[in-house]
Formats: structure tokens, C-alpha cells, sequence
């Protein structure tokens, strides 16, 4: 009969615990024994029925991957830079002094603002397209990796699959 481990977290573990269910990681902590006693499991594996029923009622046994946000968000924060902020102020002072609190027609001057707006526009579209690649190709790389477990079942070896529950 295999020898179950108790687990003893380190700190840097221990900063993870919010990804993990409040269950799991009570039972990480105690006694392995009554970690299977609460998950209604054994040493020898689960029986291919009982298997079959927590893949109806739990789904696959799979890693959940964080979604990106949409589109237009991205857009949005690819704006919120300190650089962008920066210029937008100087774009906005530059309107004050050069444009709004000009006294007479001719002596206004739009160049400075037309620059600092198109240095505003095209740093947050360079930044919104560099980082909406960079996630299509970490989905690309996640959408390559395949996930096994090496599961337990009553009477059988061990064996890795990518769908146990």
C-alpha cells in the first residue's frame, strides 16, 4: 500500500493560496487520511463508476486559464501610461497657452498640440498592438501544452491522461 506525504507549504507557496479553492488547500494542510476520507476517495484509486459519475457532475479535469479582457478594454489601458499622461498634459497646456488664451486670431498656434496628440495617439496604438499580439501568442502556446495526471483506479495501474477527474 503506497505512503501518502503530508505537505508542508513554503512562503512563496503560501502567497499562491487565492488561486487555489479554500477545500484544497485545507486539505493540503491536514492529515492525508482525512483528505481522502473527505473527498471520498481511497489509496487504491477511484472505480471507473465513480469516475465516470464526477466527470458527469464536475465536467473534465482541466486548467482553468485566465481570459484576456476584450479588445477595447486593452485599448483603453494601453493609454493609461505615465509617458501618455505626461504628454497629455503638455498637450493640454500647450492648448491653454497657445490656443485658448491667444488673443488674437492669427497668433494661434496648433503645431505643438497637433504633435503631442499624435505622439499621444501613436505611443497607446503601438502599445495596444504590441500587447494584443503578445496574447494571441501566449494562447497560441497555452492552446500547445497538454495537461496530464496520473491517475488511480481500483484494480488497474496507474496511468496519465489528460481528462481524470
Amino acid at each position: 500500500m503506497a505512503q501518502l506525504k503530508v505537505y508542508k507549504p513554503t512562503p512563496q507557496r503560501a502567497k499562491r493560496r487565492s488561486t487555489v479553492s479554500p477545500l484544497l488547500w485545507e486539505l493540503a494542510q491536514g492529515d492525508p487520511s482525512a483528505a481522502l476520507k473527505t473527498m471520498e476517495a481511497s489509496l487504491e484509486g477511484l472505480t471507473d463508476a465513480e469516475a465516470d459519475r464526477r466527470r458527469r457532475m464536475y465536467g473534465k479535469n482541466e486548467v482553468a486559464h485566465e481570459k484576456p479582457p476584450p479588445s477595447w478594454v486593452q485599448f483603453l489601458k494601453a493609454f493609461s501610461s505615465p509617458f501618455i499622461l505626461v504628454l497629455l498634459i503638455l498637450a493640454i497646456v500647450s492648448y491653454v497657452t497657445d490656443v485658448y488664451l491667444v488673443r488674437e486670431p492669427q497668433a494661434v498656434d496648433w503645431k505643438k498640440v497637433i504633435i503631442l496628440v499624435a505622439m499621444i495617439l501613436v505611443s497607446g496604438i503601438l502599445r495596444f498592438w504590441q500587447e494584443f499580439r503578445s496574447i494571441r501568442a501566449a494562447d497560441r502556446l497555452k492552446a500547445m501544452v497538454r495537461t496530464t495526471a496520473t491517475v488511480s483506479r481500483v484494480g488497474t495501474k496507474p496511468t496519465a491522461t489528460g481528462d481524470a477527474p
